[in-house]
């Protein structure tokens, strides 16, 4: 009744206010945004770049400090747990040397003759070898490679069962380096599995001395050889399954004299093998022994996660992510100017103060965007993007439901008014909207940093073929080092970016329909 009084253009300007009031042009409510401040922004980045958290390495004290950080942040504004609970937990095992008087290599001549090799200097256990301890003839595999399309198998006609191999890292000259099934097959990873897969119980590498002196042996540097800095950082591996069976070790130039008489006899082998096509593969006079002992501690990791649910009963199923790393690489050995705490405060506090803010910017309004906001801080990013890694692998929600992906990694610092802007060549309207959200916010977008892409957890979302968008403000000679302090960081710019997040991320969480992945330019594929 009411609507049937009203004129025409009053009708239709009553119906243009209801659609506004009802957010149906999907924009976050007016002024929403401004609850992200300056002020709150540089509050977190204080604390988690503190001494205090000593550098926030994944799985230190200081790391732990940062996720209860975050997750008492998280309680206090209303950000609601997952299945009760604010850890997404994964695991890794921490690979070192079971003590370096058990890893031995030796050669035995065939007149009895014994050559002991020293560990670092001669040889080294590669990061995927097995534990094991064998004496066994040796037979040397050539290159180690089976290629069908060019005629070529080192193995071809040859038993390998319960042989020690020997692999030379090289090439045959005549391959294409264009050919990208070749250069697969010039992986050492897959040159091992092919030997282990027919019956070898030991494999050595010996470096390609065609191209390199040698004088270093291949294989993993240990923390426990090292006296650096980073002598303090074990690797680590998501599964002990991709591990080989047997032991594995590089070597240099000493063993590989000790083997075949000469760099000269080697050389001139390869040479004529490749003129002729024919793999040089023998069995090797004398024996070798063969032992490594690795050990392996199961660590206990956490990404921090919280949940604010959409409002409409069937997209709120979908989530649209808005993560940011928390860890950062710990303490140095060597202190510059009297500091070794590599604080890291815009790598990465300032993305995971920004995660924080926005996270309030969506208890702060009483009006909901239809999907539901998934809020992630990550941890082990620096360790090779591993807690994100973990994540898409077990996500708390299946994983076709996560719509979007928006990351915050190094949001801090340089120009007041230049943001860069990553990934959106995989979706145009994730670009789109980004674009149109930053008419208020005032920043000059540039598209420059694909180069850095594969550097940051967004890469995790986007293997998984979900659209991502990765804000970034540059690199800088702080970057890594001591001297990445909270009072280098603009936090005008940084709470800006967080609204700019935030604005986004609402418009996709309240659209119509999907986000549509795009397979990127291949020269950015990966």
């Amino acid at each position: 009744m009411f609507l049937s009084s009203l004129s025409f253009p009053g009708f239709f300007a009553t119906l243009l206010l209801l659609f506004l009031a009802a957010g149906g042009n999907g924009s976050a409510p007016e002024g929403a945004d401004k609850a992200i401040t300056a002020e709150n922004v540089r509050a977190h980045v204080i604390y988690l770049a503190s001494d205090e958290l000593g550098g926030r390495g994944t799985g230190t004290e200081g790391f732990r400090k940062a996720g209860d950080y975050i997750i008492r942040h998280f309680k206090s504004i209303g950000i609601q747990p997952v299945d009760g609970s604010y850890e997404h937990h994964f695991h890794r095992y921490r690979l070192s040397l079971a003590g370096v008087e058990s890893q031995r290599l030796e050669y035995t001549a065939p007149a009895g003759m014994q050559t002991a090799f020293k560990i670092k200097q001669h040889f080294l256990p590669f990061l995927t070898s097995g534990n094991g301890d064998v004496t066994a003839e040796a037979v040397f595999a050539g290159y180690g490679l089976v290629l069908p399309e060019y005629e070529w198998d080192d193995y071809a006609g040859k038993s390998l069962k319960g042989k020690i191999v020997v692999i030379f890292s090289g090439k045959p000259e005549f391959l294409s380096k264009k050919d990208r099934g070749v250069l697969r097959e010039l992986a050492t990873s897959l040159r091992i599995r092919r030997a282990v897969e027919r019956g070898a119980t030991a494999v050595v590498i010996i470096p390609d001395l065609k191209r390199r002196s040698g004088m270093t042996p291949e294989g993993y540097l240990w923390s426990s050889l090292m006296h650096t800095r980073r002598s303090r950082i074990a690797p680590t591996i998501s599964a002990r399954k991709g591990l080989n069976e047997v032991p594995v070790v590089g070597v240099n130039r000493v063993v590989a004299n000790t083997l075949f008489g000469s760099l000269d006899t080697i050389r001139s082998m390869f040479k004529i093998a490749d003129s002729l096509r024919t793999p040089p593969v023998f069995r090797l006079r004398g024996k070798l022994h063969v032992s490594t002992a690795l050990r392996f501690d199961t660590l206990t990791y956490r990404n921090i996660i919280g949940v604010w649910p959409g409002s409409d009963e069937n997209l709120k199923r979908e989530f649209v992510v808005i993560g940011a790393h928390y860890d950062h690489v710990g303490i140095s050995q060597t202190a510059v100017k009297g500091d070794s705490i590599l604080n890291g405060a815009d790598d990465n506090a300032s993305g995971t103060a920004a995660v924080m803010e926005i996270a309030r910017a969506y208890t702060k309004t009483s009006a909901r965007p239809r999907r539901s906001i998934l809020f992630i801080l990550f941890a082990a990013e620096e360790l090779g993007l591993v807690g994100s890694r973990a994540y898409v692998a077990d996500p708390s929600f299946p994983i076709e439901d996560h719509v979007a992906m928006l990351n915050l990694d190094m949001v801090g610092r340089n120009n007041p008014d230049s943001l860069s802007i990553g990934g959106v060549n995989r979706c145009p309207e994730l670009k789109q909207i980004n674009e149109e959200e930053n008419t208020d916010i005032g920043f000059t977008l540039a598209y420059n940093v694909e180069r850095f892409f594969y550097r940051s957890d967004q890469a995790s979302f986007a293997r998984k073929k979900i659209p991502v968008i990765f804000y970034f403000t540059g690199e800088h000679k702080d970057y890594h080092r001591a001297s990445d302090e909270a009072d280098l960081l603009d936090y005008d710019k940084l709470a800006r970016v967080a609204r700019l997040a935030f604005r986004t991320s609402w418009r996709v969480a309240d659209l119509d329909h999907r986000l549509r992945y795009t397979e990127p330019d291949r020269r950015f594929a990966r």
